[in-house]
Order: structure tokens, then sequence, then C-alpha cells
């Protein structure tokens, strides 16, 4: 007696890889059998039976119908032609429970998840009792109403459902049984198990996301090491960490997600909001956790924040121009240098200092917004408790505006400045003019 049908998880169902005839038509219905036994030997030959082994690394799924050998009835069943999993099931009205089909499986002890699938119908039973068992010791019973379409997996050219479980086997056999004891007809299709032993490993992948106003989507993809034949759940959040302020996101609080059955794959989001700001890009962390059907392979992702402004200007180097003040005393005009440091890639913060041409030099802070207006503000020392000036760059590399001035007695300084980049001075021409 040949085993039930084994593929490696790589693989699709044997019975989903049908061979075409290369004579006219399809081949016949005893001509396929034979030759998807004849595959299923040599996939057996080439895995060396590995699902016989404890520690097998993969899974293995197996698929027997209602017509493969091994399958077998006790009592009268019916012959249902041009429906089911290879094109017919075997039914049975309702009766007290001494008449059953049975679908025996050859497994290594582990951890099974258990499917069945049938063609819906309208009078057929709504609690079709099938029990599954480890040898001979029954584990659980489920009862599925068959008047509905399976809908938990989609695998191997059919829909599946789940019959309970998972399912620890200590035994090398693993046998379901249904019987006729139901509401209606019951249907003897086929019946899917696939070891799940270790569960698949769930991980969290990093996103990058430029910033857009007003809000934009981060996307991060989670996913399975491979495909649960049970749905996998599992909560998401934002948690503390990285160098973006809460007010640059929404914090997701703990949320849960669901892949489907046979996915390997979703997405969980977060709304990453958009300003005028001009700021380095920075990062925030999401974190999975809770799992059901799965282990936890990698927790946490990152998200970057891609700033969207404009590059500012680079305004490092040497500046210089006419600063005119004017206060009760009169108006005097200078010629003022300025030396700026500034990031090359990062300027709307910059420092530097600040020659008055006769031999005084202040150091001052100074920064850019996205509209290219200029604030420079010199440090408070002993003849002055604010010196500050406030420009707009322009186009030709130039930049000019106005003057505020507080000495320290408060008496309050206005004027304007007009500034040209120049090249490195020389250092008598930096400190007089």
């Amino acid at each position: 007696m040949f085993p039930a049908m084994v593929v490696p998880r790589s693989e699709s169902s044997v019975s989903g890889r049908r061979r075409k005839s290369k004579a006219a038509g399809k081949p016949s219905t005893f001509r396929r059998l034979q030759l998807e036994r004849l595959e299923n030997r040599d996939l057996l030959s080439l895995v060396g039976l590995s699902f016989q082994a404890s520690g097998s690394s993969l899974p293995v799924v197996q698929t027997l119908d209602n017509k493969d050998p091994g399958f077998a009835t006790v009592g009268t069943w019916t012959l249902k032609s041009r429906v089911g999993y290879h094109g017919n099931v075997l039914v049975h009205a309702k009766g007290d429970g001494s008449d059953t089909a049975s679908w025996p499986f050859t497994v290594a002890p582990g951890q099974y998840a258990v499917l069945a699938t049938w063609p819906k119908a309208a009078k057929q039973a709504t609690n079709a009792p099938f029990t599954i068992f480890d040898g001979s010791t029954s584990l659980n019973t489920a009862a599925v109403n068959q008047t509905l379409a399976p809908n938990d997996l989609k695998a191997d050219g059919a829909t599946w459902k789940n019959l309970g479980g998972p399912y620890t086997i200590s035994g090398n056999t693993l046998v379901v049984k249904l019987t006729d004891q139901a509401s209606g007809t019951v249907v003897a299709d086929a019946i899917r198990i696939e070891r799940i032993d270790p569960p698949p490993g769930l991980s969290i992948s990093d996103t990058s996301v430029k910033e857009k106003s007003p809000k934009v989507s981060a996307k991060f993809t989670v996913s399975l090491s491979y495909p649960s034949p049970y749905a996998v759940s599992f909560t998401y959040a934002t948690v503390a960490g990285g160098t973006a302020a809460t007010s640059e996101y929404v914090p997701v609080k703990s949320t849960r997600v669901t892949i489907p059955a046979g996915s390997t794959q979703t997405t969980v989001a977060v709304t990453v909001l958009g300003d005028d700001m001009p700021e380095r890009d920075s990062t925030f962390f999401v974190q999975i956790s809770a799992p059901t059907n799965a282990t936890i392979a990698g927790s946490q992702a990152t998200g970057t924040i891609l700033e969207d402004y404009a590059p500012r200007p680079n305004l490092s180097g040497w500046w210089r121009g006419p600063l005119t003040e004017t206060n009760p005393l009169g108006t005097t005009t200078y010629t003022m240098t300025l030396n700026i440091t500034a990031n090359p890639k990062y300027t709307p913060i910059f420092t530097g200092t600040i020659d008055d041409g006769n031999g005084n030099s202040s150091t001052f802070v100074g920064s850019i917004d996205l509209q290219d207006n200029v604030v420079i503000q010199v440090e408070p020392q002993g003849m002055f408790s604010m010196f500050q000036l406030t420009g707009q760059l322009d186009s030709k590399n130039g930049m000019a505006g106005s003057v505020y001035i507080v000495d320290e007695y408060g008496g309050v300084t206005t004027g304007t400045f007009s500034f040209t980049r120049i090249p490195k001075p020389t250092q008598d021409t930096t400190l007089r003019t």
C-alpha cells in the first residue's frame, strides 16, 4: 500500500502538479492516479523520507483523498462524481455513528495542523463530526458545517477548513475519522495535515518614509518564515527610543493584527506628521509581541523619517559688508566681517565670529529657515545686552537686513546691514577695514 502523499514545504501538493498528456485530451482518471503515485514516490525518494525523522528541520504536508490507497470506510457510502478534491467524493445519509470514513497518516512525532475539504451543499450536515486520533487515542472531535464551503486555507487547488488543533502526536500514526452521526448528509473528501513544529518565525522589517504635509503613512512589513495553516495574530505598538519626537508621528498603542492562514506577510502602519521645520532625518521604533501560532524571530524595527525640506544653503565661509547704526547720538557705518561655521549638509543652525573692523570681535549663533530668513544673535558682552541681525539671503549669495542693538543701559540702536560672501581674508583685513 502506498503511503499518503507527502510534499516538502517548498512544493505545492503533488495532486496540484498533474502532468499534462502529450496526446489530445486529458489522461484517464486511472492514468492520472498512476502518474501522481509515480510523482509521489519520486518525491519521497528525493526527500529521503525526512518526515519520519523527529529532528526534521522542515514541516511536511500530506494529503489523503477519498480515492487514495489507505483511505477506508465502514458501511455503505455513495460515490458522487464531478465534485470534490479529485473529482469525486463519498457521501452518507445521517445515521447512528456506526458507519465511518477514515484517513490514516504515517507521521513523525510532533505538532500538526489537520484540515478537511468538501464541496458544499444545502442538505448536508451542519455538524459533521471529524475525530482526530494519536494512534488509537482520541484527541478531539471537530463538528463542521458542510453546507458552507471551507474557508480557512487555500492550497493545492482547494480550500480547507481547520479541524481544531494544532495537535501533538506522540506516535507515528495520525488518523482522522468521520462518522454518519450528524444532522444531515456527511461528505468524505480529502484531508490535509501539516507538521508545524517549530512554529513559523515572525519578524518585522525596517522602513523609511519621506515626510509629507500634513501626514503620510510609514508601512512596516511583518513576515512569517513559512506560511502557516493557521491564522497568525500578533500585537504591534510604537515604543520609546529613536530620535523622533512624538510630535513627528502618531504613537500606536497595542494593536492586534492577523495574518490569514496560508499567507506569509502583512503590513502595519504608523502615521508620520509633516511640518515645515528644518530638521535632521529622525527615527522611531515599532515592536511586535504576543504572537499566536508563531514565535517571534525579530521583534523590533526602525522607522526613519526622511525630512522633506529643501537643503538649506551652505553659509560656511567669510562674509563682509557695511553695517549702519542709528541712535540718538547719530549714525555710524562699520565694515563688518563674519566667519560662519555650518554643517555642509545641515545649515538651519550655525555659529561663528563677527568683527566690527575696529578690533572688537564677538561670537554668535545663527539660524536660517525654509524661506532663507537669517538671524544672527551675538553673545551679550559688556557694552550691550542684545546685538541681533535679521535678514534675508538672496539668490546672488548676498545677505541683507536690519540691525537691533540694546546697550547695557537699555539704549536702543537700529540700522541696516548688507553682507556678501568673500574669499578668506588676511589677518590684517580681518581685524581692520
